[in-house]
């Protein structure tokens, strides 16, 4: 079945490539060469040429929080009646996530999908450097797809609106997260922290230039991120909650982290005030 799912990818069917894929993945029998088909099968699904991304991304103008946002509205376009591509990255991630070193020991609090045939880590530390270069460009597409999503309305067109924010993303609390019945928000904070996580874990075995440029995405955003996320945690929790918080924010790494906790919730508020302040 696995020559029959790469032969998918090759010639670019790729519903029957996440048809096939799905019945691995959920099964006992996935490992991860299996992960990593599923990955690339929900990647065809959203279109994604890696090599032309790369070279996209390579030649981008990331010299600010807007140009990033910018180029990623760019690169991954979505609408939601048309196309599945948002929940393509998340199932792409939840499967890289999983792909774990050889004999990696994920701690409780990093698990993800505990009991599942598919178990993972947020740490990408306990993952492999395959899996976390891919995450660069999945987490990339979940930025990317949402801020397209919901960032504009349904007759907008973010080209001739030179990718400029029209709408303001309403999840700015915890208490709008968790009513978020679509998890659109979590999973967007997620894929804002998983981009930085995997940036960081790749950025000595890809192209200096390619390299130079990802970093930069980093320095620009995360720590605004980390500041305003702590911040409003703290105002929900107390001034003495910062382990919690900092935990939560570790947590988001995981898009189901609001669920699970508060602070998790309350951090992703946070960063979607940054995204808003930043994307312009």
């Amino acid at each position: 079945m696995m020559i029959d799912i790469q032969n998918a990818l090759t010639v670019g069917n790729c519903t029957n490539a996440i048809t096939l894929s799905t019945q691995l993945y959920q099964s006992t029998y996935t490992n991860n060469d299996v992960r990593m088909l599923y990955a690339s099968a929900q990647a065809c699904n959203m279109g994604i040429q890696l090599y032309t991304l790369i070279q996209n991304i390579g030649q981008a103008n990331l010299g600010s929080p807007d140009d990033i946002f910018k180029t990623l509205v760019k690169l991954f376009p979505s609408k939601a009646a048309t196309d599945s591509n948002l929940q393509s990255s998340w199932y792409a991630i939840d499967a890289l996530q999983s792909i774990l070193n050889p004999g990696a020991v994920v701690a409780p609090e990093n698990l993800t999908y505990a009991g599942s045939n598919n178990p993972g880590s947020i740490k990408y530390q306990d993952r492999t450097d395959d899996a976390n270069t891919y995450l660069v460009f999945l987490s990339m597409a979940t930025v990317g797809t949402s801020l397209n999503r919901y960032g504009y309305g349904p007759a907008d067109d973010p080209a001739t609106l030179g990718y400029n924010k029209v709408l303001a993303l309403p999840w700015t609390s915890q208490a709008l997260v968790q009513a978020d019945a679509t998890y659109a928000a979590c999973s967007l904070a997620s894929g804002m922290y998983n981009m930085f996580d995997s940036i960081q874990a790749v950025g000595n075995i890809v192209s200096s230039s390619l390299g130079a440029a990802l970093s930069g995405v980093t320095n620009l955003l995360k720590a605004g991120m980390d500041l305003q996320g702590i911040a409003d945690c703290m105002a929900i929790y107390g001034v003495g909650a910062t382990t919690q918080c900092n935990a939560g924010i570790a947590r988001l790494r995981f898009r189901g982290a609001c669920v699970e906790q508060g602070p998790s919730a309350a951090a992703a508020g946070g960063v979607i005030k940054v995204i808003n302040a930043g994307w312009l």
